[in-house]
């Protein structure tokens, strides 16, 4: 039997209302028909199970019941993957309120989405005046000084090939969340500026906290992602990282201020291994024929790297790749090649390089490089091997890179960015492998603005002097003597964001 001080503990106001009401009219009609006092106790218990059951009713009620299944949103910007850093400290153009997100809400017990994907695109447009050269193609530091005859020729020239498009994605997991991006533009070689180029197909997987595995083309593992400003020219300063997405599985591991990777890659490989100061090689009618010395290795490339945070905006970078090298040489024969020597050998590279905020408005960066036997991985410092003198092994070349550069914000909507860079190949390195030059310098400076969030605008003003070394080959015009060849260049590009 309830009391009436557990009564008014367990109804709410209006269904003990009712229920007294109910009760009170129940017992009148039991009073006027006679009824006995063991009818009206039967009655009264009743009455209160009864409004025990309509309170649970109405508890219910207002309730709301877990949902099986989330809402979907769609939101300006890109939600939580906005922090997922895919670009680079000379290449992130893509600002993070751009684009569109659509996300699934958490469903009843959970704390984040599950699931979250973010588009974002711009057009881009560039414009180029050559002042002093016009070959100098659609980048800046790879066709410098190719031809002294285009010496003091003017040109202009113009692509939309860096147009591009991402598509990130974020998912839970019973096991962590996995992350995905897909990254595409219009800047590749197989027909001028109109042919569409995978940058980016990689997906990780967050097993735990710290650690992550990692699949797809992606940055190379021994890649620097931090260093470097904003530019408008694609090809960036001489020293900077060449060859710099490649397919790969890598392990990460994130605690705190330390970001730590290594993994196994697909090698950097080389078609042929050109002429050599003693005329053997590729595309000569030497003793060997014209049969291509291909470098071909058989093995994956290893790479690491560290990157130690000092604060979101300050932060170290040291990274490192090794990988073998294998050539087999063939002589032409009447029925085909003819097996005369092989050889292999390990080359390597190393980086360190940093971004500094001094304050909100100025940033530092800089980075330098040393290969042996992996120039192909720096900017402008030719091919990673050549044939020996005797055309019976492989020369790992050698060299130095790096750059160094400001950013300054001079607004909220105006940047001002400068870089200066460099590439110091070895004399060896230059024998037959497609550049002509001892030592190449390279300064952009640029002027950035975003005059409304659907656009960016900028100018870039482009400075290079290469100098021809001592083993510039014979057949070179000018061969022989030290020669420095100068390029002048201003570009002008524009973002469209959608």
């Amino acid at each position: 039997m309830y009391s009436r001080r557990q009564d008014r503990k367990i109804l709410p106001g209006p269904a003990r209302t009712a229920a007294s009401k109910l009760l009170a009219g129940a017992t009148l009609v039991l009073l006027s028909a006679g009824a006995s006092a063991g009818e009206l106790a039967l009655l009264k218990e009743k009455i209160l199970q009864l409004e025990q059951r309509v309170f649970e009713l109405d508890v219910a009620r207002s309730t709301p019941k877990p949902r099986e299944t989330g809402a979907v949103v769609l939101s300006r910007g890109q939600g939580s993957l906005a922090e997922w850093h895919v670009g680079n400290g000379s290449d992130e153009h893509f600002p993070k309120d751009s684009g569109f997100t659509f996300t699934v809400l958490p469903t009843a017990g959970q704390q984040s989405p599950a699931l979250e994907v973010a588009a974002q695109g711009y057009v881009k447009a560039d414009f180029f005046s050559d002042f002093d050269q016009t070959n100098l193609g659609t980048t800046f530091t790879h066709g410098v000084g190719n031809d002294a005859r285009y010496q003091q020729d003017r040109g202009f020239s113009t692509t939309a090939g860096q147009t591009r498009l991402r598509l990130r994605a974020s998912r839970k997991t019973p096991v962590g969340r996995a992350r995905m991006v897909i990254e595409s533009d219009f800047f590749s070689s197989c027909s001028g500026d109109k042919c569409y180029r995978l940058r980016h197909a990689w997906g990780a997987w967050d097993i735990t906290p710290e650690w992550t595995i990692g699949l797809g083309q992606f940055w190379r593992v021994g890649y620097d992602q931090i260093s470097g400003i904003r530019m408008i020219d694609f090809g960036g300063a001489a020293g900077e990282p060449e060859n710099s997405r490649v397919a790969q599985i890598r392990l990460n591991y994130v605690s705190g201020a330390v970001n730590l990777a290594f993994g196994l890659q697909a090698p950097n490989t080389s078609t042929s291994i050109n002429t050599n100061a003693a005329g053997i090689g590729a595309g000569t009618d030497g003793d060997f024929g014209n049969t291509p010395y291909k470098d071909t290795p058989n093995l994956p490339r290893l790479g690491g790297h560290l990157v130690y945070e000092i604060s979101p905006v300050r932060r170290i970078f040291i990274g490192g790749e090794i990988q073998q090298h294998n050539m087999d040489m063939n002589a032409s024969g009447e029925e085909g090649p003819i097996p005369l020597s092989s050889d292999s050998t390990i080359g390597w590279i190393a980086s360190i390089g940093t971004k500094f905020a001094l304050n909100d408005w100025v940033t530092l960066t800089g980075r330098v490089v040393y290969s042996d036997g992996m120039n192909a991985l720096i900017a402008s410092a030719g091919a990673s091997t050549t044939v020996n003198d005797t055309g019976t092994g492989i020369r790992r070349n050698t060299g130095w890179g790096g750059f160094a550069g400001v950013g300054i914000a001079l607004s909220d909507r105006v940047a001002f960015n400068t870089q200066w860079g460099f590439a110091d190949p070895s004399d060896k390195a230059m024998r037959g492998n497609g550049i002509s030059w001892s030592h190449i310098h390279t300064l952009h400076s640029n002027i950035l603005w975003r005059p409304v969030t659907a656009m960016r605008l900028g100018y870039e003003f482009m400075w290079s002097q290469k100098t021809n070394g001592k083993n510039f080959l014979a057949s070179s015009s000018g061969a022989g003597r030290k020669r420095n060849e100068r390029a002048l260049r201003g570009q002008f590009g524009a973002w469209f964001f959608f």
